[in-house]
């Protein structure tokens, strides 16, 4: 495999050190040369340049100087300062600042400035490759995330075909005995929570935030009536009280988000033969804050798993267990909206999710 010449650019005002440069490293080396720091600016606008070599004492412009005036356009190249000790100083100030790699004292030594030109070119060269990488990641990232909200979205309908010819073969059915039916529903039911869990993931992961100021009474109804159409909705007794004393602006839709997959939690885990499920809503907002809690008396939580029910695919142990992808989108729709959630549960006695929402837009 042929290796890649190193083009090093060497800055000096003093010709003689140009050409006893361009002599030692020019079989090793594409070596380009400037007298001045306007010469350098010109070859670095034409030439692809790994290594900068530049000499501190210049006329019109000093090495640091002229580092600092390329580093924005041209981050890539190392860059090596030649300087003598009473310029100490500002390479200092220049090294802590990033412009450049190391420095050499003059007069320079031909071993120690081939040594760190090699050194130089193999940060270029690791720095270059890490670059490389990260857009081949970024771009199958962005692949990945449009395939699966792709598939999300083509999933619906033939899952929303299922449920609908369910729903004709139980009225069709004149026996009564609707189990298998009943069964097929509710996994399909659990598919359609997943495939809609995804598809909010994606959309409160890519768009921007819309600040609106809410009314949460509004946005609460709405949710519940949308919910109502679940068989599992409708055994629940639902109550809520809000109380709002201050206008809080923030994303609806994450908020949205958040409410939608706490109360499908709340309804679903409930033990099957509970006699009177139950879900409470109280929501308090103030000009800082919106408090929301949600309470259930379903089947809870075990206190070893209140770190873990916020990974993705996390799933508990009982049998209603879904897709472990709904807490997972809460979390990261607050954290776009810097709200923070809490969990406090009992096994056998219920659920309380606490989210406190803060007013973005109050200092507008």
């Amino acid at each position: 495999m042929k290796t890649e010449r190193i083009r090093v650019l060497y800055i000096d005002d003093e010709v003689n050190n140009l050409n006893s440069f361009k002599a030692l490293f020019r079989k090793d080396h594409d070596i380009f040369l400037a007298e001045s720091a306007d010469e350098g600016a010109k070859v670095l606008a034409e030439e692809k340049i790994h290594v900068i070599i530049c000499d501190q004492r210049m006329p019109g412009m000093t090495g640091v100087e002229f580092f600092e005036s390329i580093l924005h356009k041209y981050p890539h190249p190392v860059r090596i300062l030649l300087t003598g000790y009473t310029d100490i100083q500002a390479v200092i100030e220049a090294i802590n600042r990033g412009q450049i790699y190391r420095f050499i004292d003059k007069p320079w030594d031909s071993q120690a400035i081939g040594v760190a030109i090699q050194n130089a070119y193999e940060i270029y060269h690791t720095k270059f490759l890490l670059r490389e990488q990260n857009l081949e990641l970024q771009k199958a990232y962005e692949e990945l995330d449009k395939f699966v909200y792709s598939a999300s979205h083509d999933l619906r309908a033939p899952i929303a075909s299922v449920l609908g010819i369910i729903k004709m073969a139980k009225a069709e059915d004149n026996s009564g005995n609707h189990e298998y039916l009943r069964m097929i529903e509710s996994t399909v039911n659990k598919m359609e929570v997943f495939v809609q869990n995804i598809i909010r993931y994606h959309r409160s992961n890519r768009t921007n935030l819309q600040l609106t100021y809410i009314n949460f009474e509004n946005l609460l109804r709405e949710i519940w009536e949308d919910m109502n159409m679940l068989n599992e909705a409708k055994q629940v007794e639902f109550t809520y009280d809000i109380k709002q004393e201050g206008n809080i602006k923030t994303d609806e839709s994450r908020v949205r988000i958040t409410l939608i997959n706490l109360l499908l939690n709340a309804i679903r885990f409930h033990h099957d033969d509970s006699p009177k499920k139950k879900v409470h809503v109280h929501i308090h907002c103030d000009q800082e804050n919106a408090d929301i809690t949600i309470t259930d008396n379903g089947v809870g939580i075990e206190e070893k798993h209140f770190a873990d029910i916020f990974d993705m695919f996390f799933r508990g142990a009982h049998k209603n267990s879904g897709s472990g992808v709904g807490l997972y989108v809460v979390k990261e729709a607050l954290k776009k909206i810097n709200a923070t959630i809490q969990v406090d549960s009992n096994v056998d006695t219920g659920s309380t999710f606490r989210v406190t929402v803060p007013n973005i837009g109050r200092d507008e």
